[in-house]
């Protein structure tokens, strides 16, 4: 499977065709429902995904994974969040970021225990890093581990952890005397708990918690990779996150740019469908060539990842360049559809509150300028 740069191959078009008919049956008819309720993410639709093998796309196949790779991902990512915008955040973050650092260091006996489920859609991860006093600077984190025995004592709090109420393990960072430890915490830990879920914008059908680590008690083999290496985890989970994130805002904002096309075809304004004006015409056709620029971006980078090439700055550009325009082109095709756009019940007004996140979490759009910048030499 491959991307020669312009165009995906056949096999990654046959993926995109079969995403795109499970999204049509499975996904768009629960989309109003996921906004407008806050319904969940029902467990069937989970084992559904992972039966198509939605969650296997970095997963080896020897833990039950596809293993696609990162392109297939992108695209997977892209079709699911045109159903729903809500739906990108499974998607990406079984993965990436819920299970990154367990493919990339974990022991044998933990991806033997967490992936294969992970793959299925049985088991649900979660991400913590963020805390209440530290975001875009997680190396200040205030969380702290010490070592007792044959565990991990962890006290803290983290902010802002997207699923960690439907989580059966949550992928944790914390201080120690030597450097950063990452854990994975599983869900009935002693000392640990999760926070009241936040109402949100935007986004609605999964969970925003704070999580809170009480003497929480973690077995010693639950320990990624060396102490003082909890960054390096972070970094390479956290360039699959960025891809997720800007492959997620590629499909609502195409989904934006679709709805638009079909309502300037169908209101009549001066005896005329809008489609027929050139000032319609030009708005959406700068938002399309816009949208496939960010695309070409998003594409490079996964194609990057594929090849073994972890180029920060890559996932930086593309998850800047991709949400940033994502939100433009919303803005622009909620203004096709006037003041209907603006109501509850037209997918355009969705799609504007779910896109506005985009531009936030994993890394402000300020903080992947500062990335791409120091990659540039401006210092």
């Amino acid at each position: 499977m491959g991307f020669n740069g312009f165009e995906l191959d056949e096999d990654l078009k046959a993926v995109r065709n079969l995403i795109r008919d499970f999204t049509d049956r499975e996904i768009r008819p629960l989309a109003e429902q996921f906004d407008q309720e806050n319904l969940y993410i029902p467990e069937e639709l989970w084992r559904k995904m992972g039966r198509l093998g939605l969650f296997g796309f970095t997963i080896p196949e020897e833990f039950g994974g596809n293993h696609l790779g990162y392109l297939a991902l992108a695209v997977a990512i892209e079709e699911v969040s045109k159903g729903a915008g809500v739906m990108y955040s499974p998607v990406a973050g079984q993965n990436g970021a819920f299970n990154g650092a367990i493919i990339d260091s974990g022991t044998p006996e933990q991806k033997q225990k967490y992936l294969p489920g992970t793959a299925e859609g049985r088991l649900k991860g979660a991400f913590a890093l963020t805390e209440p006093n530290v975001g875009s600077d997680a190396r200040g984190m205030q969380t702290v581990a010490a070592l007792e025995g044959e565990c991990w004592i962890i006290n803290g709090q983290k902010t802002f952890i997207t699923n960690a109420d439907r989580a059966d393990y949550i992928i944790t960072f914390a201080k120690t005397e030597e450097g950063t430890v990452c854990l994975i915490v599983d869900k009935d830990a002693k000392g640990l708990s999760i926070g009241a879920t936040e109402r949100k914008m935007g986004i609605h059908g999964v969970g925003l918690n704070n999580v809170f680590y009480t003497d929480c008690r973690v077995p010693v083999e639950n320990q990624i990779g060396k102490v003082g290496e909890g960054f390096l985890n972070a970094k390479d989970s956290l360039m699959g996150a960025r891809l997720g994130v800007a492959a997620g805002a590629l499909g609502l904002a195409q989904e934006a740019i679709d709805v638009a096309v079909e309502y300037a075809k169908q209101r009549v304004q001066f005896g005329r469908p809008i489609s027929q004006f050139q000032n319609t015409q030009f708005v959406l056709a700068e938002c399309q060539t816009k949208l496939d620029a960010a695309r070409l971006l998003t594409y490079r980078c996964a194609a990057a990842l594929d090849a073994g090439k972890h180029e920060t700055y890559m996932a930086s550009m593309a998850k800047y360049y991709a949400t940033e325009t994502a939100n433009q082109v919303a803005d622009k095709c909620l203004q096709v559809f006037g003041g209907y756009g603006y109501c509850a019940g037209y997918p355009i007004e969705r799609i504007y509150r779910d896109l506005r996140i985009f531009t936030i979490f994993d890394g402000t759009s300020e903080v992947h300028k500062m990335i791409i910048s120091k990659k540039m030499g401006v210092r």
